[in-house]
């Protein structure tokens, strides 16, 4: 134990100079009461930083690279959606990362937009509404099932994510009926099945989604 002779006073831990005077120690210094925690020099803002740095520079280059051919390149808009797409997921990866449920929604919502806006700025195909949103919004659900039981998780603390996918694939009813789906048996397929599932979790998991409503917005 180190010692101040000024002030008259034993010290624990390892101090280069008196706390109390700032004069010289006697004695022999030992560990600290508490231990000295080591800070991880690479953190997930770090992560966040560097991809959003990255991004911004790539976009850069890509903007330069159109000036100099006097915005004659037409795939750099698909390369920056495609930065873009990426970097999304990176934040939704980072921000959702102890929550595999609520990422894959995210995630699976955010590729059916990027699919969505792909057509739409290909001279839309109709593929994206035919399709991709049908096996979409069924493959989540069905997921998200088996990713809760896997996980060994009460049915409330995912049932929520189950019926708003369902509530959403509704949404399929405006292409179908505006005649903007080529191809409309998916998608009226998807909704009839998801509509089904959706009065079956109301009917007899009504306990669970009311308890899982209640919690979400603090009840």
């Amino acid at each position: 134990m180190q010692y101040c002779s000024k002030c008259r006073i034993s010290i624990k831990g390892d101090k280069t100079e008196c706390p109390l005077c700032g004069g010289r120690l006697t004695g022999d210094p030992e560990p600290g009461a508490f231990p000295v925690l080591q800070r991880n020099r690479f953190t997930h803002m770090s992560v966040v930083k560097v991809a959003t740095f990255c991004l911004l520079t790539f976009i850069i280059i890509m903007l330069a690279l159109e000036l100099l051919c006097n915005f004659d390149l037409p795939w750099v808009p698909f390369a920056i959606l495609g930065a873009l797409i990426a970097w999304g997921d990176l934040m939704v990866g980072i921000y959702y990362r102890n929550n595999l449920i609520k990422t894959l929604t995210v995630e699976t919502y955010l590729a059916m937009a990027v699919c969505l806006l792909t057509d739409a700025l290909t001279g839309w195909h109709g593929w994206s509404v035919a399709f991709v949103l049908p096996i979409g919004f069924v493959l989540l659900v069905f997921v998200t099932i088996a990713v809760g039981r896997g996980a060994k998780l009460r049915l409330e603390e995912y049932i929520i994510y189950i019926f708003v996918t369902m509530l959403l694939s509704m949404l399929q009813i405006i292409p179908v009926l505006t005649n903007m789906n080529p191809v409309k048996f998916p998608a009226v397929a998807s909704m009839a099945l998801l509509l089904i599932e959706a009065c079956a979790a109301v009917i007899f998991r009504f306990r669970d989604l009311r308890s899982a409503v209640q919690k979400l917005f603090n009840l």
